[in-house]
């Protein structure tokens, strides 16, 4: 028998899932980020260009993605949980209510500096594993929006339109968002690093070592 309604268990279910998803995502996007990326580029890379690099381009993009992502959960764990109210006051059901638990997030890129300790450049030889962060860190995005994804696909009682269909549509979108994201900032960077070994020098390991000293 096909029965039309709604379990109240099922929609906590989806708002804790979306909400751990969340989670998942800032740790990626915004945490990991800054310690497996911009943190260890400022250990290899100080000049103006990074400070260029990071401050111009790259935060803003990475900035855009936290906000979009902070939107769409929101508007996610909204929109299950008026569902669920209009459930609960059609069948006389009780239902609690859930909220969405996510803050809104920006990246630090304080720790790419103009000089350390005097030294200005970039290690080049040690940014390539760098780089090859990126990627990763946007793999472990992209999971988290596949887990928010099927948390709401699996939510069978949704009401209102393409409300449901939307939602994933929209995660969707800032999964394609992230992986161009990363496509252009891994352009914009190594171009950015070709000015500083133009403008500076390859400073093999000198960046790292002027960290260390101070």
């Amino acid at each position: 028998m096909n029965l039309t309604g709604f379990d109240p268990n099922l929609v906590d279910s989806t708002i804790s899932s979306i909400n751990s998803a969340y989670g998942d995502l800032v740790q990626a996007l915004g945490s990991d980020m800054k310690a497996q990326f911009v943190d260890d580029m400022a250990t290899k890379w100080a000049c103006k260009n990074a400070q260029d690099f990071f401050d111009n381009s790259f935060k803003p993009a990475v900035d855009g993605l936290l906000s979009d992502s902070y939107k769409t959960f929101d508007s996610a764990v909204t929109s299950i949980n008026s569902a669920g109210q209009a459930w609960a006051a059609e069948t006389g059901t009780s239902y609690a209510g859930g909220s969405f638990s996510g803050e809104m997030q920006t990246i630090d890129v304080s720790s790419i500096l103009e000089n350390v300790n005097g030294v200005r450049g970039i290690d080049v030889e040690n940014t390539g594993d760098t780089l090859g962060k990126l990627t990763t860190i946007a793999g472990s995005a992209k999971t988290a929006l596949e887990n928010a994804k099927s948390a709401v696909t699996n939510f069978q009682s949704f009401r209102g339109g393409n409300q449901q269909q939307n939602l994933i549509d929209a995660m969707e979108t800032i999964k394609s968002n992230i992986d161009t994201a990363v496509e252009n900032l891994n352009g914009q960077v190594n171009t950015a690093i070709n000015q500083t070994v133009a403008q500076y020098e390859d400073t093999k390991g000198a960046v790292e070592q002027a960290f260390t000293a101070s």
